[in-house]
């Protein structure tokens, strides 16, 4: 299977051209993919850009998705039948693995990135406000 990160490299020139395949993948159904697209947006220009309300919902879709078809998995593998099972029990550790490995991903990228990069914007925000409400009084 090729990696789409290194297929969409080109894509990364503008964030418009992500946003775009992270929808089309997403009418594919194809959110493996979406997420390797909206982790490549989350990156763009280092994270300095916050997500607008669309790209934090396509981030959402693409992680609960990809992480819901595999607790999904988790649980049909987890009936009294399968208990007792040492191939069930090697497999269910490997869709756990999986699960562990998405999850801090996401949480990699929440942390990282995503939250600093609001309050950093958050911040300069106040500190703008702060300097205009000078400026006003001063100017009264």
């Amino acid at each position: 299977m090729a990696d789409i990160t290194l297929d969409f490299k080109d894509l990364t020139a503008k964030r418009e051209n992500l946003v775009f395949m992270a929808r089309t993948a997403e009418s594919a159904e194809r959110y493996e993919d979406m997420c390797k697209i909206m982790k490549l947006l989350v990156l763009y220009d280092d994270g300095k850009t916050p997500l607008d309300v669309e790209e934090r919902n396509l981030l959402s879709v693409a992680y609960k998705n990809v992480i819901g078809t595999r607790r999904a998995s988790h649980r049909c593998l987890s009936v009294d039948e399968y208990k007792d099972n040492d191939w069930i029990s090697q497999y269910k550790s490997l869709i756990e693995k999986e699960l562990d490995e998405i999850c801090q991903e996401v949480l990699s990228l929440l942390t990282k990135t995503l939250v600093p990069g609001v309050r950093d914007a958050l911040k300069s925000e106040k500190e703008e406000d702060a300097q205009g409400r000078l400026q006003e009084a001063l100017v009264f």
